[in-house]
């Protein structure tokens, strides 16, 4: 995400009214500034961390889907089989799948991360 944020803003510098090398190196310098602030701040209050990337989800546990889990993270068991098929699983049986921050993660005998 932050190298998305990074492209953008240079490309916004460099095809807007101001096309100056200055112009882009202040801008990348402020993000990398912000995210190096940010990360600082995440790792030493793991209050911040939690308010700002959110605690792991636990969608399927053993082969069972956590209804509550998916209610939280307000996922239809409709988006999470779309999901599930889109990393070419067929089958949940001993299969875990958790929700982290803005990624999926797969885990299970045929899936160790």
């Amino acid at each position: 995400m932050f190298i998305l944020l990074i492209s953008n803003s240079v490309q916004n510098a460099m095809v807007g009214s101001d096309t100056s090398l200055g112009g882009d190196l202040l801008t990348a310098i402020a993000l990398f500034s912000i995210n190096f602030i940010l990360k600082k701040i995440m790792y030493k209050s793991s209050r911040i961390n939690e308010i700002l990337q959110g605690n792991a989800l636990s969608l399927i546990y053993k082969g069972q889907v956590q209804e509550q889990h998916l209610a939280a993270a307000e996922i239809t068991i409709n988006e999470l089989l779309a999901a599930i098929r889109e990393h070419g699983v067929q089958d949940i049986q001993g299969l875990g799948w958790k929700v982290e921050g803005l990624g999926w993660r797969l885990e299970g005998e045929r899936f160790r991360v």
